[in-house]
């Protein structure tokens, strides 16, 4: 999990953890939150939280492969209305995608033709899930 952290954004450069409560759940299990957040980690936060913006950092997503999942973090990247549809309000500067499982051939289209797609720079299968 820390590799992939630390592969996902550019080496010494300081990034965003973004997870749901099913990956935090695994990422916690095997992990303490410091030892991520000494690999250049400003935030840990919860995707279905009222978040605090990074707009000059990478936000590293660990998300189980649900359509919630997938929706909330395209939202990141939604465009603003208040600003008319060529702006956009992005939350972080760019996204890297780590799925703790296998993402559906659906879910990866509905990511690739989003409005976020210019925005995702890596989408990536942990394949960490357990019950």
């Amino acid at each position: 999990i820390v590799d992939a952290i630390s592969a996902a954004a550019e080496p010494g450069k300081w990034r965003v953890v973004v997870a749901d409560r099913q990956s935090l759940g695994i990422i916690s299990s095997v992990l303490k939150m410091h030892a991520i957040a000494e690999h250049n980690v400003v935030a840990i936060q919860l995707i279905t939280r009222s978040r605090q913006p990074y707009p000059d950092m990478d936000a590293v997503y660990i998300l189980v492969p649900t359509a919630d999942s997938v929706s909330r973090a395209i939202g990141d990247f939604k465009p603003d209305p208040s600003t008319g549809a060529g702006s956009r309000q992005r939350k972080y500067a760019r996204a890297h995608l780590l799925f703790t499982g296998a993402l559906s051939d659906t879910l990866l289209e509905h990511v690739r033709s989003s409005p976020a797609a210019q925005f995702i720079k890596s989408i990536d299968q942990l394949f960490i899930e357990y019950n």
